[in-house]
């Protein structure tokens, strides 16, 4: 079993963006991780859970962004080098529009009557459409329109193999199917944003 925590001042994509694009501006950030393993013959379990909360730094762009996960492993060694894996992960970011640790600002400004300066514009909050956080098309509108901000929740679940060429190297597969509750993951294929994706992988690991 494992504690860490963290309490500090980080990176706010929320806050003041210099001239080379970098922030320019810091704010307050608490995490807090626990894990443990637990291996067993043939057998490996693992686990997490986290909480975190940064100020001023959600995707509503004016609260806090606050989140906690879990996530589960579970390994089996179905030969002496050959291990399968099954992997969940979940992670609950819907307050304020979501936003994770020096993870937010994702949206636009929006001019509707086209002239700069005005003073009609507004910002209206968006999602990653890679990593699957933020807000959907509908729940930014609602959320610009004065009413609740919502993030998506999102969770994960991996299908992984382990094999050893040698002592000093493993090539490992990955199957990952991603999903969330609101439209946040962008399919480049059909211009379009869903709420699933898949992903495969796979690498060589060489230790020295």
């Amino acid at each position: 079993m494992g504690f860490a925590g963290l309490v500090g001042k980080a990176d706010n994509w929320n806050k003041t963006i210099d001239d080379d694009g970098e922030v320019a501006d810091k704010s307050t950030a608490v995490l807090f991780e626990m894990d443990g393993y637990y291996n067993r013959g043939n057998w490996t379990l693992g686990g997490q859970l986290s909480y975190g909360t940064q100020k001023d730094a959600a995707n509503d762009s004016v609260s806090d962004a606050k989140w906690a996960g879990a996530s589960t492993t579970v390994g089996y060694f179905v030969t002496p080098r050959l291990q399968f894996l099954v992997r969940g992960d979940y992670i609950n970011n819907e307050k304020n529009g979501g936003g994770l640790f020096t993870y937010t600002g994702y949206g636009e400004e929006v001019d509707p009557d086209g002239t700069p300066d005005s003073g009609d514009e507004y910002w209206l909050p968006g999602a990653d459409g890679i990593n699957g956080i933020g807000m959907d098309a509908a729940a930014a509108e609602k959320c610009a329109a004065g009413g609740e901000c919502k993030g998506a929740n999102r969770y994960a679940v991996s299908l992984g193999l382990k094999y050893a060429l040698n002592p000093n190297a493993w090539l490992k597969f990955e199957y990952r199917y991603d999903g969330a509750n609101q439209d946040v993951f962008y399919d480049v294929k059909n211009d379009e944003y869903k709420k699933n994706n898949n992903l495969v992988g796979a690498a060589l690991v060489v230790f020295f």
